[in-house]
């Protein structure tokens, strides 16, 4: 019987036993941090709030990072500088020569490049540029100068260059000769002839003839105006279509278009001409002679003079 009330009592104390057992020891660590933060707080008069992280926290903030170093990156790629690798002018890689019309125009280039972008340096005074995307048009004036006119330009692509050449001809000189003075040397005596002649001096100018062949010619005629002939002997005096009698100087090759002057001298002997009177009044006509153009007759110059024969033998005198 007594054994039973033992476990009766047993059985009802058994909870307060379980209650009593001494309690699991605290993690002093965080309570050290606790007094920590308190401690930092009390130094810096700042508030720190405690953050919580989640088991998610490090994906997160890992998938951010990783994004902005994507981002990063594409900047990088983006700002990194792309240098043309050919540029061409007309399809021409290095220079090119463009010749210019004198009165002036327009002239088209085409440009072929994979640079970003071109540009047209030192550019002549005389001409402006209308830009496109792929060609540009060049404008320039006319040319009133006498001399050619040469300048350049450079098309420019990063370090890619290409020289354009310009030359543009000078006005074109108009062709005109004049003759000035022109008289006659009576009666000399020709060494290299051996006899006595006319000695037609007469000085002209020149211009726009350069290269071109040039000659003054003395023709002689009567007070009708008919032309006096060459005695037979004397053909190398004679016109080739007629029997009119002609001297002509050496030939004139001008050096230049610009006007020039040159003395000139037609050596004529009085024996050649075919006088049908014993005294005669004539008129030496000085004429130019282009060897291109033909005669000018809007330069002649007249000499006047009298010729008489005697005893088969002509000379001359002026007035």
């Amino acid at each position: 019987m007594r054994n039973i009330w033992y476990l009766i009592l047993i059985f009802c104390l058994m909870p307060s036993l379980v209650y009593a057992q001494a309690k699991p020891k605290r993690d002093t660590s965080k309570d050290k941090s606790v007094i920590l933060l308190k401690k930092q707080k009390e130094e810096t008069g700042r508030k720190v709030i405690p953050v919580e992280r989640n088991a998610n926290y490090r994906k997160v903030h890992v998938a951010k990072q990783s994004k902005r170093k994507a981002s990063n990156k594409r900047r990088h790629t983006a700002a990194r500088k792309y240098s043309a690798s050919y540029l061409t002018v007309n399809r021409q890689s290095l220079s090119l020569s463009s010749i210019l019309a004198q009165n002036g125009g327009r002239l088209t280039f085409d440009v072929n490049t994979d640079g970003k972008k071109w540009v047209i340096i030192s550019l002549p005074s005389w001409c402006k540029v209308i830009k496109y995307s792929n060609c540009f048009m060049l404008e320039y004036g006319e040319n009133s100068s006498r001399d050619e006119r040469k300048d350049w330009f450079v098309v420019k692509c990063d370090s890619k260059e290409v020289r354009v050449n310009l030359s543009q001809p000078a006005m074109p000189y108009e062709f005109a000769a004049n003759i000035y003075v022109a008289y006659i040397k009576h009666n000399v005596y020709s060494s290299s002839l051996g006899c006595l002649c006319m000695e037609i001096h007469a000085t002209v100018t020149i211009t726009g003839a350069v290269g071109e062949p040039c000659s003054v010619d003395a023709y002689i005629v009567d007070k009708k105006g008919l032309y006096v002939t060459a005695k037979t002997g004397y053909s190398s005096y004679m016109l080739s279509s007629s029997n009119s009698i002609v001297c002509s100087s050496a030939k004139v090759i001008p050096s230049t278009n610009k006007t020039q002057s040159y003395d000139v001298v037609c050596l004529l002997p009085n024996n050649a001409l075919d006088l049908r009177k014993k005294k005669n009044e004539l008129c030496c006509k000085v004429m130019f002679w282009h060897y291109g153009k033909g005669y000018l007759t809007d330069v002649t110059y007249p000499i006047y003079f009298k010729a008489k024969s005697k005893h088969g033998t002509v000379t001359t005198e002026g007035y």
